[in-house]
């Protein structure tokens, strides 16, 4: 796979839930990056830039509207909004 500085994906997570010692798989997650580069020394790990700031985002108001959760509500927002992580290149596409 080759992909360009700049282009838009989708990276693909594992939503987890802690439940005393262990975690349970909720669900899977797709969001919205930026690849940035490939990992120097390394030809399956990249870098990408997170590009989706939340659930709760509302677009026309610019602001969060906040979503329902099971136990009661939350903001919705994502705290690593704009930050570059590093990610296998397989959870992308």
């Amino acid at each position: 796979m080759s992909f360009k500085k700049g282009e838009q994906l989708k990276l693909t997570q594992k939503l987890y839930q802690k439940e005393g010692k262990k975690k349970i798989h909720i669900g899977i997650e797709k969001i919205k990056v930026e690849f940035v580069e490939m990992k120097a020394k390394s030809r399956t790990k990249c870098l990408v830039k997170l590009k989706e700031k939340g659930k709760g985002w509302d677009e026309s108001t610019k602001s969060f509207k906040g979503i329902k959760t099971k136990t009661g509500w939350s903001r919705g927002e994502r705290k690593d909004f704009n930050q570059v992580i590093e990610c296998h290149i397989k959870n992308l596409k």
